[in-house]
């Protein structure tokens, strides 16, 4: 028996907005702690706003790899939990569809998001990581000048960031 398309979608897309909404929770945990270890030395050499929001679009490109599998895996077992309570799995169960149709629809959704994270994992985060490194030698070298131009101190004191 084929897999009715109503059927299909409406699994999809509950899996989907649960997903979704594991993916968001799961980025803003990863942001939270990455721009918690790297504002402090940012701050500490004179990052302005426009610098902050860059800071957070390349964190954003290097935590999404890691965050579209795990807001997936949330997405499959919220929906999953949703519909087997509703007692929904059994009813499709009932009618004659097996497991496998009925699980076609979040396979297919896998396969498509595993691509999409080996995309992101192989060309997104290498450049948004070396995006930050050398957005964060620019901050650096930025605050030094300033430093030094404010008459603190002779340029051999300022202390620069050490960019790996």
């Amino acid at each position: 028996m084929l897999l009715p398309r109503t059927l299909a979608r409406s699994i999809a897309a509950e899996v989907l907005i649960f997903a979704g909404l594991g993916f968001l929770a799961f980025i803003v945990i990863l942001l939270i702690q990455n721009l918690a270890q790297r504002l402090e030395e940012l701050v500490a050499v004179g990052m302005t706003f426009r610098d902050a929001s860059a800071v957070v679009i390349h964190l954003v490109g290097m935590v999404s790899p890691y965050a579209v599998p795990v807001g997936f895996s949330f997405g499959v077992l919220a929906a999953v939990g949703r519909l087997s309570a509703d007692s929904e799995v059994t009813a499709m169960r009932s009618c004659g569809l097996g497991l496998g149709a009925i699980f076609g629809p979040v396979i297919a959704i896998a396969v498509a998001l595993a691509l999409l994270t080996a995309l992101l994992m192989i060309r997104v985060e290498p450049a948004a990581r070396k995006d930050l490194r050398a957005m964060r030698a620019n901050v650096a070298s930025r605050g030094a000048v300033s430093v030094a131009d404010a008459g603190h101190g002779p340029p051999e004191t300022v202390v620069v960031l050490g960019v790996p």
